[in-house]
């Protein structure tokens, strides 16, 4: 069975691109710029940046973010 879940959080995308910088040695000052570029490359799987589908199959047990083209 396949079945689709959508998750809100307006400040999850954002908040996780800083952390992911943070941790990869980025500099403060480069972290807010660096964060929207991240943010808009991830735009094409949450839309208005802060939904997000995911596709879960229960007889693959998979689960696959679901493009917003396809939403």
């Amino acid at each position: 069975m396949k079945f689709r879940v959508q998750l809100k959080d307006p400040e999850a995308l954002y908040d996780a691109c800083v952390d992911g910088l943070l941790n990869h040695g980025i500099w403060k000052g480069e972290i807010e710029e660096a964060a929207d570029e991240l943010s808009t490359i991830a735009d094409q799987w949450f839309e208005s940046g802060e939904y997000v589908t995911l596709e879960i199959d229960t007889e693959l047990n998979t689960c696959v973010v679901v493009p917003v083209k396809e939403h």
